[in-house]
Protein backbone atom coordinates (compact mmCIF):
# COMPACT_ATOMS: atom_id res chain seq x y z
CA UNK A 1 0.00 0.00 0.00
CA UNK A 2 3.02 2.52 0.78
CA UNK A 3 5.33 1.71 -2.40
CA UNK A 4 1.85 1.66 -4.81
CA UNK A 5 -0.24 3.93 -2.62
CA UNK A 6 -0.54 6.42 -6.24
CA UNK A 7 -3.21 4.01 -7.28
CA UNK A 8 -5.48 4.13 -4.47
CA UNK A 9 -6.13 7.90 -3.90
CA UNK A 10 -9.79 7.46 -5.15
CA UNK A 11 -12.17 6.97 -2.14
CA UNK A 12 -15.02 6.28 -4.51
CA UNK A 13 -17.27 8.66 -1.87
CA UNK A 14 -20.14 10.79 -2.74
CA UNK A 15 -19.93 14.33 -2.52
CA UNK A 16 -21.39 17.94 -4.22
CA UNK A 17 -19.36 20.31 -3.26
CA UNK A 18 -22.19 22.71 -4.78
CA UNK A 19 -25.44 21.61 -3.64
CA UNK A 20 -24.07 19.62 -0.42
CA UNK A 21 -20.77 21.99 0.52
CA UNK A 22 -20.46 19.36 3.60
CA UNK A 23 -19.52 17.10 1.63
CA UNK A 24 -16.91 18.26 0.07
CA UNK A 25 -14.45 16.82 3.15
CA UNK A 26 -11.49 14.72 2.91
CA UNK A 27 -12.92 11.63 3.67
CA UNK A 28 -14.56 11.89 0.41
CA UNK A 29 -12.22 13.95 -2.21
CA UNK A 30 -10.42 12.38 -4.59
CA UNK A 31 -7.34 12.11 -6.71
CA UNK A 32 -4.82 15.47 -6.61
CA UNK A 33 -7.40 17.47 -4.81
CA UNK A 34 -7.19 14.73 -1.82
CA UNK A 35 -3.28 14.25 -1.98
CA UNK A 36 -3.40 18.35 -2.13
CA UNK A 37 -5.11 18.90 0.65
CA UNK A 38 -4.44 16.13 3.03
CA UNK A 39 -0.65 18.10 2.66
CA UNK A 40 -2.47 20.93 3.67
CA UNK A 41 -4.38 19.72 6.87
CA UNK A 42 -1.69 17.31 8.05
CA UNK A 43 0.72 19.74 9.82
CA UNK A 44 -3.05 20.80 11.73
CA UNK A 45 -1.87 17.53 13.44
CA UNK A 46 1.73 17.18 14.56
CA UNK A 47 2.22 16.96 18.09
CA UNK A 48 3.04 20.94 18.78
CA UNK A 49 -0.21 21.95 17.48
CA UNK A 50 -1.64 18.91 19.32
CA UNK A 51 0.14 20.04 22.53
CA UNK A 52 -1.24 23.96 21.31
CA UNK A 53 -4.89 23.00 22.16
CA UNK A 54 -4.65 20.89 25.26
CA UNK A 55 -4.93 23.75 26.98
CA UNK A 56 -8.50 24.05 25.59
CA UNK A 57 -9.30 20.71 25.74
CA UNK A 58 -8.56 20.48 29.68
CA UNK A 59 -10.88 23.34 30.33
CA UNK A 60 -13.55 21.50 28.63
CA UNK A 61 -12.75 18.29 31.78
CA UNK A 62 -13.09 21.04 34.45
CA UNK A 63 -17.30 20.58 33.58
CA UNK A 64 -17.36 17.28 33.07
CA UNK A 65 -15.43 16.34 36.70
CA UNK A 66 -17.94 19.16 38.48
CA UNK A 67 -21.08 16.88 36.82
CA UNK A 68 -19.94 13.88 38.68
CA UNK A 69 -18.59 15.13 41.86
CA UNK A 70 -22.02 16.89 42.15
CA UNK A 71 -24.23 13.59 41.26
CA UNK A 72 -25.07 11.77 44.46
CA UNK A 73 -27.11 8.85 42.24
CA UNK A 74 -24.33 8.31 38.97
CA UNK A 75 -24.71 9.14 35.59
CA UNK A 76 -25.59 8.13 32.36
CA UNK A 77 -21.62 7.67 31.64
CA UNK A 78 -22.24 7.40 27.69
CA UNK A 79 -24.67 10.39 27.65
CA UNK A 80 -22.33 12.47 29.33
CA UNK A 81 -19.69 11.42 27.52
CA UNK A 82 -21.24 12.89 24.51
CA UNK A 83 -21.72 15.90 26.02
CA UNK A 84 -18.15 16.35 26.95
CA UNK A 85 -17.00 15.13 23.15
CA UNK A 86 -19.44 17.94 22.24
CA UNK A 87 -17.72 20.71 24.33
CA UNK A 88 -14.34 19.68 23.32
CA UNK A 89 -14.84 19.50 19.44
CA UNK A 90 -17.32 23.04 19.61
CA UNK A 91 -14.65 24.68 21.62
CA UNK A 92 -11.44 22.84 19.83
CA UNK A 93 -12.82 22.98 15.87
CA UNK A 94 -15.29 26.09 15.98
CA UNK A 95 -14.00 28.31 18.91
CA UNK A 96 -17.39 28.28 20.85
CA UNK A 97 -18.04 27.05 24.65
CA UNK A 98 -21.43 25.66 24.41
CA UNK A 99 -21.28 23.51 28.27
CA UNK A 100 -23.45 20.98 27.14
CA UNK A 101 -21.91 18.99 29.95
CA UNK A 102 -24.49 20.99 32.03
CA UNK A 103 -26.71 22.27 29.48
CA UNK A 104 -27.56 19.19 27.11
CA UNK A 105 -30.05 20.80 24.87
CA UNK A 106 -27.73 23.54 23.48
CA UNK A 107 -28.43 23.81 20.09
CA UNK A 108 -24.73 22.78 18.75
CA UNK A 109 -25.68 19.27 21.09
CA UNK A 110 -29.00 18.51 19.25
CA UNK A 111 -27.59 19.43 15.78
CA UNK A 112 -24.50 17.19 16.51
CA UNK A 113 -27.19 14.13 17.44
CA UNK A 114 -28.96 15.58 14.67
CA UNK A 115 -26.20 15.04 12.28
CA UNK A 116 -25.43 11.49 13.16
CA UNK A 117 -29.13 10.12 13.04
CA UNK A 118 -29.82 7.57 10.30
CA UNK A 119 -33.79 7.25 9.55
CA UNK A 120 -34.98 5.26 6.49
CA UNK A 121 -34.82 7.88 4.33
CA UNK A 122 -30.75 8.47 4.89
CA UNK A 123 -30.33 4.41 4.59
CA UNK A 124 -32.34 4.81 1.06
CA UNK A 125 -29.79 7.82 0.07
CA UNK A 126 -27.09 5.53 0.93
CA UNK A 127 -28.21 3.14 -1.11
CA UNK A 128 -28.44 5.23 -3.83
CA UNK A 129 -24.93 6.55 -3.31
CA UNK A 130 -23.58 3.16 -3.70
CA UNK A 131 -25.72 2.21 -6.93
CA UNK A 132 -26.45 5.23 -8.96
CA UNK A 133 -23.78 6.59 -10.76
CA UNK A 134 -22.41 10.09 -9.27
CA UNK A 135 -22.93 11.99 -12.24
CA UNK A 136 -26.90 10.99 -12.13
CA UNK A 137 -26.90 11.95 -8.20
CA UNK A 138 -25.55 15.07 -9.16
CA UNK A 139 -27.70 16.05 -11.85
CA UNK A 140 -30.34 14.98 -9.46
CA UNK A 141 -29.03 16.87 -7.08
CA UNK A 142 -28.73 14.72 -4.20
CA UNK A 143 -27.45 15.17 -1.42
CA UNK A 144 -26.76 13.17 1.93
CA UNK A 145 -26.21 16.24 4.91
CA UNK A 146 -29.46 16.85 6.29
CA UNK A 147 -30.74 20.55 5.63
CA UNK A 148 -31.37 21.75 9.14
CA UNK A 149 -27.86 20.70 9.77
CA UNK A 150 -26.16 22.05 6.76
CA UNK A 151 -27.85 25.46 7.42
CA UNK A 152 -26.84 25.11 11.63
CA UNK A 153 -23.47 24.54 10.71
CA UNK A 154 -22.49 26.81 8.13
CA UNK A 155 -23.96 29.59 9.61
CA UNK A 156 -21.94 29.02 12.97
CA UNK A 157 -18.53 28.63 10.95
CA UNK A 158 -19.07 31.76 8.78
CA UNK A 159 -20.32 34.09 11.64
CA UNK A 160 -17.17 32.33 13.54
CA UNK A 161 -14.63 33.05 10.40
CA UNK A 162 -15.95 36.22 10.30
CA UNK A 163 -15.77 37.62 13.68
CA UNK A 164 -12.17 36.00 14.46
CA UNK A 165 -11.05 37.73 10.40
CA UNK A 166 -12.58 41.43 11.49
CA UNK A 167 -11.24 41.24 14.86
CA UNK A 168 -8.21 39.93 14.29
CA UNK A 169 -8.71 37.05 17.04
CA UNK A 170 -6.08 34.49 17.61
CA UNK A 171 -7.50 31.32 19.62
CA UNK A 172 -4.83 28.27 19.95
CA UNK A 173 -7.76 25.69 17.96
CA UNK A 174 -8.24 24.18 15.00
CA UNK A 175 -10.14 26.69 13.44
CA UNK A 176 -7.46 29.09 13.79
CA UNK A 177 -5.32 26.84 11.95
CA UNK A 178 -7.91 26.28 9.05
CA UNK A 179 -8.42 30.02 8.77
CA UNK A 180 -4.42 30.45 8.21
CA UNK A 181 -5.31 27.34 5.36
CA UNK A 182 -8.08 29.98 4.10
CA UNK A 183 -5.91 33.12 4.16
CA UNK A 184 -2.60 31.93 3.48
CA UNK A 185 -2.94 28.97 1.99
CA UNK A 186 -0.62 27.11 4.64
CA UNK A 187 -0.10 26.60 8.07
CA UNK A 188 2.79 28.77 10.19
CA UNK A 189 3.51 28.75 14.10
CA UNK A 190 2.66 32.39 14.52
CA UNK A 191 -0.70 34.10 15.36
CA UNK A 192 -1.47 35.88 12.42
CA UNK A 193 -4.14 34.76 10.09
CA UNK A 194 -2.83 36.30 7.15
CA UNK A 195 0.52 36.85 5.57
CA UNK A 196 2.48 40.43 5.16
CA UNK A 197 0.50 41.64 1.84
CA UNK A 198 -2.80 39.76 3.67
CA UNK A 199 -2.98 37.85 0.37
CA UNK A 200 -2.48 33.94 0.06
CA UNK A 201 0.74 32.72 -0.79
CA UNK A 202 -0.36 29.40 -2.24
CA UNK A 203 -3.57 27.76 -3.14
CA UNK A 204 -5.91 28.63 -0.16
CA UNK A 205 -9.41 26.95 0.94
CA UNK A 206 -12.46 28.73 0.24
CA UNK A 207 -15.34 29.00 2.59
CA UNK A 208 -17.16 25.68 1.72
CA UNK A 209 -14.04 23.43 2.40
CA UNK A 210 -13.28 24.96 5.47
CA UNK A 211 -16.63 24.10 6.95
CA UNK A 212 -16.39 20.89 5.22
CA UNK A 213 -12.96 20.07 7.55
CA UNK A 214 -14.69 21.43 10.22
CA UNK A 215 -17.76 19.91 10.01
CA UNK A 216 -15.63 16.23 9.70
CA UNK A 217 -13.64 17.08 12.59
CA UNK A 218 -16.95 17.14 14.27
CA UNK A 219 -18.53 13.88 13.11
CA UNK A 220 -15.44 11.90 12.79
CA UNK A 221 -14.90 12.62 16.88
CA UNK A 222 -18.11 12.98 18.66
CA UNK A 223 -19.46 9.33 18.35
CA UNK A 224 -16.07 7.53 18.19
CA UNK A 225 -14.24 9.83 21.55
CA UNK A 226 -17.12 8.85 23.75
CA UNK A 227 -17.29 4.98 22.53
CA UNK A 228 -14.04 4.68 23.24
CA UNK A 229 -14.00 6.04 26.52
CA UNK A 230 -17.12 4.29 28.06
CA UNK A 231 -15.23 1.01 26.80
CA UNK A 232 -12.13 1.96 28.97
CA UNK A 233 -13.86 2.68 32.18
CA UNK A 234 -16.31 -0.33 31.60
CA UNK A 235 -12.85 -2.12 31.74
CA UNK A 236 -11.68 -0.11 34.24
CA UNK A 237 -14.94 -0.86 36.71
CA UNK A 238 -14.33 -4.65 35.96
CA UNK A 239 -10.45 -4.59 36.67
CA UNK A 240 -10.42 -2.88 39.60
CA UNK A 241 -6.32 -4.20 39.87
CA UNK A 242 -6.07 -2.55 36.51
CA UNK A 243 -8.14 0.58 37.52
CA UNK A 244 -5.62 0.93 40.22
CA UNK A 245 -2.29 0.39 39.05
CA UNK A 246 -3.57 3.10 36.33
CA UNK A 247 -4.76 5.20 39.05
CA UNK A 248 -0.88 5.28 40.72
CA UNK A 249 0.60 6.30 37.26
CA UNK A 250 -1.69 9.39 36.91
CA UNK A 251 -1.29 10.08 40.89
CA UNK A 252 2.62 9.62 40.43
CA UNK A 253 2.95 11.38 36.74
CA UNK A 254 1.07 14.66 38.16
CA UNK A 255 2.96 15.06 41.42
CA UNK A 256 5.97 15.47 39.53
CA UNK A 257 4.09 18.12 37.05
CA UNK A 258 2.96 20.21 40.05
CA UNK A 259 -0.86 18.75 40.26
CA UNK A 260 -1.33 19.87 36.47
CA UNK A 261 -2.40 17.90 33.40
CA UNK A 262 -0.48 19.05 30.87
CA UNK A 263 0.38 17.33 27.79
CA UNK A 264 3.84 16.49 28.52
CA UNK A 265 2.63 14.36 31.55
CA UNK A 266 -0.09 12.97 29.65
CA UNK A 267 3.01 11.98 27.46
CA UNK A 268 4.58 10.17 30.18
CA UNK A 269 1.37 8.48 31.11
CA UNK A 270 2.71 4.67 29.33
CA UNK A 271 0.19 2.46 30.86
CA UNK A 272 -2.51 4.71 30.20
CA UNK A 273 -1.89 4.10 26.76
CA UNK A 274 -1.86 0.68 27.35
CA UNK A 275 -5.16 0.70 28.56
CA UNK A 276 -7.03 2.07 26.24
CA UNK A 277 -5.05 0.38 23.34
CA UNK A 278 -6.02 -2.90 24.91
CA UNK A 279 -9.17 -1.69 25.02
CA UNK A 280 -9.43 -1.50 21.27
CA UNK A 281 -8.30 -5.24 21.03
CA UNK A 282 -11.22 -6.30 22.71
CA UNK A 283 -13.88 -4.02 20.73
Amino acid sequence: MQVDFQHFLSHGGYKDEENDPLSGHLFNLDDVKWRNLRVKLTPTFTSGKMKMMFHTLADCSVGLKDLIDESSTGVDIKDVLSRFGTDVISSVAFGLECNSVKNPDVLFSYFGRRALEIDIWDNIKIFMQVMLPHRLLKAMKHKFTKTDVEKFFMKVIRETVEYREKNNIYRKDFMHLLLQLKNRGTVTDDTSITDESGKPKEIALNMNELAAQAFVFFMAGYETSSSTLSFALYELATNPDIQEKLRDEINSVLANHEGQMTYDAMMEMTYMEKVIHGKDTLF
